[in-house]
């Protein structure tokens, strides 16, 4: 077993009392960890009467699992850490110990409707949904590692959706030990994930990756029609001037230039087809006035309609 402490100064010291043996070590710059053997059958509260003792000068203690003589030492190790890192970051808790219950199943309702809260952008839902997150974990006693993950969890869900936006850029994944030594409290946290949202400005939505398809596919097989920017923008409910931009990002052409680069390409396509006449596919490929298709045609690709058919 590994009682874990924040607090010691010998390295290396064997100690034996009361039926109970320890070798202390240093595993940190205030950290010292304990490892010791004793019988529980026959000496039930020895480790409660050493902790007393030999621990009482210690911040955070945090204990592992019971091991055998078959338990791996770094696997008690790891244990005692994550007991001791949840001490430190939870409120009010000096000592933990290790228990491997997993309160992910306990969170699955809250954490499934943040994520539909993040993928439909409602930031109300949003803030209040990462709010019963941080009450659930400190009203559970949840273990760090695990916080760790549910946290992860909701990083992923961020970049799932939003990964096409810079401002998601900042939020990173976290492991146990780099939450504690960079948070206080499990709100501080979540208000990494907060933030994200309360610093977009209300007229340029985070657009989820599946609706940036939609936003293409859909001009991909309309640009023949007569669609405005305008429309699209009433159509998908989002600003003209964050929907230019957005598809000035995605395609890297303003939507104008995009639309006619598509038009002319599928009419010299066209072209091969004699049994069309150009005016027909003027009109095929979304343009009305054939002396402005014309233009556009040789200013394109530097050759007139009628002369490239003739190539």
């Amino acid at each position: 077993m590994f009682p874990h402490s924040s607090a010691g100064d010998s390295v290396g010291e064997q100690t034996a009392q009361n039926d109970i043996r320890w070798i202390r070590f240093r595993t940190g710059q205030n950290k010292m960890s304990y490892l010791v053997n004793y019988d529980e059958q026959k000496n039930s509260v020895g480790l409660l009467d050493f902790i007393s003792g030999s621990l009482a000068g210690a911040q955070y203690i945090g204990i592992s699992g019971i091991g055998v003589y078959s338990t791996p030492i770094g696997k008690l190790y790891q244990e005692s850490d994550i007991a001791l890192s949840s001490s430190c970051f939870l409120p009010e808790q000096r000592i933990t110990e290790y228990k491997a219950t997993d309160h992910a199943a306990a969170l699955s309702k809250l954490v499934l409707k943040i994520e539909l809260a993040i993928k439909g952008y409602k930031r109300d839902l949003i803030e209040q949904g990462l709010d019963e997150l941080s009450e659930e974990c400190v009203a559970l006693r949840m273990p760090i590692d695990q916080i760790s993950t549910v946290y992860n969890q909701i990083v992923l869900f961020v970049y799932k959706y939003y990964g096409n936006n810079d401002l998601v850029h900042g939020i990173e994944y976290l492991t146990y030990s780099q939450i504690v030594r960079t948070c206080e409290s499990v709100q501080q946290l979540f208000e990494r994930i907060r933030v994200i949202f309360e610093q977009q400005p209300d007229e340029e939505l985070l657009i989820s990756k599946e609706t940036v398809k939609k936003i293409i596919q859909y001009i991909d097989s309309s640009y023949t029609e007569d669609i405005s920017l305008s429309m699209l923008s009433r159509q998908f409910n989002i600003s003209l001037g964050y929907l230019s931009a957005l598809i000035k990002k995605e395609t890297g052409t303003n939507y104008s230039d995009y639309v006619v680069t598509k038009r002319l390409n599928l009419a010299k396509e066209l072209l091969s087809d004699i049994s069309l006449s150009i005016q027909e596919i003027v009109e095929r490929v979304g343009y009305k006035d054939y002396f402005h298709f014309n233009k556009l045609f040789k200013k394109h690709f530097g050759i007139t309609p009628s002369k490239h058919r003739k190539v």
